[in-house]
């Protein structure tokens, strides 16, 4: 099934908030968690903070530099979702684009400096980046109907 494109900023201009393509991965973040966007930048701005005073000298220099407004680099909002549960896959010879995703579930994307976002087929963002190349994807892995029941006579293995 070919993934579709919805456009969705994440709920900011229902607060008056002006125009902003750096704001990505909060929206992406809104969208995937199904939260509203001020509420998602409120956690994300909390959540560099405490990274900001993080004994990992790398960690502390990419909370610097992030910004809920203008930008939060990839390792930190990685390591967000990580500790969401979620699990990453970096893509080795970046020659899959975002329309190439086939997984279940709520998938985030990261590539070519932009955030997005495909919620069961449906990617979400402002613009249709489905041809975008992508650098790496986190997703929460979804259980299958035959997984921990392989007495099943229908269930097979390497499902």
């Amino acid at each position: 099934m070919p993934v579709k494109f919805k456009y969705s900023d994440g709920g900011r201009l229902q607060y008056g908030l002006d125009f902003n393509n750096r704001d990505c991965v909060v929206r992406a973040l809104s969208n995937a968690f199904n939260v509203s966007y001020i509420e998602m930048r409120k956690e994300m701005g909390e959540y560099i903070e405490k990274l900001r005073n993080s004994k990992d000298s790398t960690i502390r220099k990419l909370a610097e530099i992030s910004d809920v407004d203008n930008g939060i680099s990839a390792a930190i909002w990685i390591r967000y979702m990580k500790e969401k549960g979620f699990s990453y896959k970096h893509i080795v010879n970046k020659m899959l684009k975002v329309r190439d995703i086939k997984r279940k579930g709520t998938v985030l994307i990261g590539g070519f400096a932009h955030a997005t976002v495909i919620k069961d087929g449906i990617l979400y963002d402002i613009g249709d980046v489905r041809n975008m190349y992508v650098d790496f994807y986190l997703y929460k892995r979804v259980k299958r109907a035959c997984e921990g029941n392989l007495k099943d006579s229908t269930c097979k293995r390497g499902f």
